[in-house]
């Protein structure tokens, strides 16, 4: 698994029309949250993005897709 942290101005373009594109799970840890150790029921996910709440604090993990679109949730 890679970062790319040039991708972020598109992820982010991508959340204005998708706000629920990116769901975040709070973890903080990534090796845990890869193996499946971060378990986070939808109602504490946020979402990365234009529309995220400014109280938002802590540590997310989130994984993205190779190609456009980016993110894993729903469309609008």
């Amino acid at each position: 698994l890679l970062c790319n942290h040039g991708r972020a101005a598109r992820y982010f373009t991508e959340t204005i029309t998708s706000p629920l594109a990116f769901p975040m799970c709070p973890c903080d840890d990534f090796d845990k949250f890869i193996r499946d150790e971060c378990k986070c029921p939808e109602e504490d996910y946020a979402y990365l993005g234009e529309h995220m709440s400014t109280k938002t604090r802590g540590v997310f993990q989130i994984i993205t897709r190779n190609r456009s679109p980016y993110g894993h949730g729903p469309r609008l």
